[in-house]
């Protein structure tokens, strides 16, 4: 019953591979990567209403008037900020 005490056999776990690119990622990035645990704020919302705006303008190929696209975009970009 279960794993405890029992002694991991050499071939047991498979190969890690990739340790290189892992370590010269973590000497290109390494600055970067520890910022992220010290700054909150991210750009994930932006990127969000970026990429709902791109799928607007592809769904809206072919509108006559520029001002429904407006319209359309700020509609479904709405939030509680904004409303107010």
């Amino acid at each position: 019953m279960g794993c405890q005490g029992s002694p991991v056999r050499p071939g047991a776990l498979p190969e890690l591979t990739g340790g290189q690119s892992l370590l010269s990622t973590l000497r290109d990035w390494g600055k970067e990567i520890l910022n992220t645990f010290h700054c909150p704020f991210t750009s994930g919302p932006l990127e969000g209403k970026n990429n709902r705006i791109k799928a607007i303008k592809r769904m809206a190929y072919g509108y006559r008037n520029p001002d429904n696209l407006r319209m359309r975009i700020l509609l479904t970009n709405r939030t509680k900020r904004a409303m107010a």
